[in-house]
């Protein structure tokens, strides 16, 4: 029995049966009205004409599809100038709470040191929050209001374990008093991981975000996706495609990647400035949509050995879209933080899925046994 999944444009189609072979599923001959019939273990996938793909009731088929989904470009989430919901916000939500509910938080949220100070001082200065002696070393001061306390850490670390509903108002006054970019109508934030993984694929990703965008991944705990748990990255991957303008990302395998540096001679820098190139290339097709033209623009992108080779930058330039490299933008940048918190996702979504299909741990400390299999030339990238 098969099952109705996704209904395709026409101009996914090409992306999502490649992005189905390389999973494993075997190309067979289509039947009457089909464009495409794929097998796996005698399981059936299939997409009609129109479009509308078709599989095997089984979970696997699902979760490939779903991973396949996320490579292709996304249509806009949020118009510019959303109504802002900082005023409201609590930090994060289990999978199984929506947007506007308000569940126990389990995520910290970090403030550069600008914005640590100012946030202090507007608690300082409202007598309705009472100033609370620091229980241990690592604490700076604690705030309370009512049963809810909120905790500063010396590092800029701020804790408040039921949410921070009563505390956003002040802390996203606290963001804003020190936004990077903050007089331009989009900031655009790139960012690639797996580049030093042997394990897994090299995914870029970026996000579009107005200012205020801005203030609510940081929020809701938006920073570096090397610093977020694993169990939350994908969590956190939902947040930031909820609250951004656009988001999407690029994902090369491990044996394309492969391909691509012993078959066609390519090193790993011009490979991420290729798949740089290519992630920026679809952006840019999103920006170019005529109500965007007359925003003020800047792309900030992570910087890598090769940035200054990536062939789009005069493009970026005729569109009047500043450009920014530095390294670590993900550390200073919440718009790279959140491409790169994309990225991971996308990233430890292929991880799962390939453990399925290997039968292995795709994790470092199984290297090894990964080198044995006879699988691992799709699992390992040459680095």
């Amino acid at each position: 029995m098969l099952i109705r999944s996704v209904l395709l444009e026409s101009y996914e189609i090409p992306t999502f049966y490649e992005g189905l072979e390389s999973f494993g599923i075997n190309s067979i001959q289509p039947e009457k009205n089909e464009i495409y019939r794929g097998d796996y273990n005698q399981s059936k996938i299939l997409i009609k004409g129109n479009g509308q793909v078709y599989h095997s009731n089984i979970k696997f088929y699902q979760e490939i599809i779903d991973l396949i989904m996320e490579t292709i470009e996304k249509t806009e989430i949020n118009e510019i100038g959303r109504k802002r919901k900082t005023n409201y916000m609590i930090l994060a939500r289990p999978s199984n709470s929506s947007y506007d509910n308000h569940p126990v938080n389990h995520l910290n949220l970090w403030l550069n040191k600008d914005q640590y100070n100012h946030a202090k001082s507007l608690f300082y200065g409202d007598n309705n929050f009472k100033e609370m002696s620091p229980l241990s070393q690592f604490e700076d001061v604690r705030f309370k209001i009512g049963k809810k306390i909120i905790r500063f850490h010396h590092n800029g670390k701020v804790i408040a374990e039921d949410g921070y509903a009563q505390f956003a108002y002040y802390l996203s006054e606290a963001i804003r008093e020190d936004l990077p970019y903050d007089d331009y109508d989009l900031i655009i934030g790139q960012d690639e991981v797996g580049v030093g993984e042997y394990i897994g694929p090299l995914v870029v990703g970026s996000v579009i975000s107005t200012p205020d965008q801005l203030i609510d991944l940081q929020l809701v705990g938006v920073k570096d996706s090397k610093m977020i748990p694993r169990g939350i990255t994908l969590n956190m991957q939902d947040w930031v495609r909820q609250i951004s303008t656009f988001s999407m990302t690029e994902r090369l395998s491990p044996i394309d990647f492969n391909l691509l540096k012993y078959d066609n001679n390519l090193s790993t820098s011009q490979i991420i400035s290729n798949m740089h190139e290519l992630n920026a290339k679809n952006t840019i097709r999103f920006l170019n949509r005529k109500k965007y033209r007359d925003k003020k623009m800047i792309y900030i992108i992570d910087q890598f050995d090769q940035y200054e080779k990536v062939k789009l930058l005069q493009e970026l330039h005729e569109l009047d879209i500043e450009v920014k490299y530095f390294p670590h933008a993900e550390q200073k940048s919440i718009a790279v933080a959140a491409a790169s918190v994309i990225a991971r996702a996308n990233r430890l979504k292929w991880i799962r899925i390939n453990e399925k299909i290997s039968g292995l741990e795709l994790k470092r400390k199984n290297l090894e046994n990964i080198r044995k299999s006879s699988k691992n030339h799709d699992l390992i990238k040459m680095i």
